[in-house]
């Protein structure tokens, strides 16, 4: 055993950091034993472990399962001795019947390809009064593990009494208890309500992209407008440069500085002046053309 004066000198373990479905399941599920199913990288029964329960977590990825034993030895020896990892293969739960206070169910519920059997298996563990909590995500199975809602809803009632539901973010999270539901009028009611506040949560989430994007069109219209106001700018400016360099006194102020950069250029300044200064004689076609400007 691990001296206690060693547990206490260890760091404080660093703050869990939980979607908001997975703080949800471990609020509901606090204290007793727990069954933690596909609990992944651990974070959520290290979270239901602290608020005191006994818990068993147990996935099938067996990676994910050393890496969240190796997160279990950074806790204080208390949270340590109530947190067990498993891996596990095959539909059954390695458990014996009534062992557990509470079964949690997070992503697992989705992925697995016959949901009422992990629900039946759910409901073999558990003691009598015992809860489960289940959190799966809402919508398509785009995601992979996606429920639907009317699936979800008759692969609970047919073994579980539905005592809460509600939406958190993404995710339709419920408490349920051993035993079918009587009556599902209330339970599709509020899934009714549930589907309807998804879709004015997406209807938001729509809006605010139209309108980020008509800002950024408005933003790049606007830069559009300054870059040909630019582009006409810098063309006249060109224009002015090419128009000033024929006119003698651009010519006049590059013979001057030809004079300073050595003395065979000031004795060539005379002759650069009278070429500058005279101008030269037009022909008759010149002057025509010129007055036809």
């Amino acid at each position: 055993m691990e001296d206690p004066r060693l547990d206490r000198m260890k760091p404080e373990p660093a703050p869990l950091t939980l979607d908001a479905h997975d703080a949800w399941l471990c609020r509901t599920v606090a204290g007793g034993a727990v069954l933690d199913v596909a609990c992944g990288s651990g974070a959520r029964a290290i979270g239901l472990a602290r608020a005191g329960a006994e818990v068993t977590a147990i996935d099938h990825d067996a990676e994910a399962v050393e890496h969240a034993a190796a997160l279990r030895e950074a806790e204080h020896a208390a949270v340590r001795d109530r947190l067990t990892f498993q891996a596990y293969d095959g539909a059954e739960l390695p458990v014996g019947d009534g062992t557990f206070d509470g079964v949690v169910i997070g992503a697992g519920l989705g992925r697995t390809l016959v949901p009422e059997q992990l629900l039946q298996e759910a409901a073999r563990v558990l003691r009598p009064g015992g809860t489960l909590a289940v959190a799966a995500r809402y919508g398509s199975r785009d995601e992979g593990d996606a429920l639907y809602v009317g699936p979800l809803s008759l692969a609970i009632t047919r073994l579980f009494t539905v005592t809460a539901i509600e939406l958190s973010g993404d995710h339709l999270v419920l408490t349920a208890v051993v035993g079918p539901t009587p009556a599902h009028g209330d339970l599709d009611r509020v899934l009714l309500e549930i589907a309807e506040a998804r879709l004015r949560v997406q209807d938001l989430e729509v809006a605010r992209l139209l309108r980020e994007a008509g800002q950024m069109a408005a933003t790049l219209g606007e830069q559009e407008r300054r870059i040909k106001i630019l582009t006409k700018r810098n063309a006249r400016l060109t224009a002015d440069v090419e128009r000033h360099r024929g006119h003698w006194s651009w010519r006049l102020a590059v013979a001057l500085r030809g004079t300073f950069r050595s003395p065979r250029g000031l004795l060539r300044l005379p002759v650069e002046l009278a070429r500058i200064l005279v101008r030269p004689r037009r022909s008759r076609a010149d002057r025509d053309d010129r007055a036809s400007r």
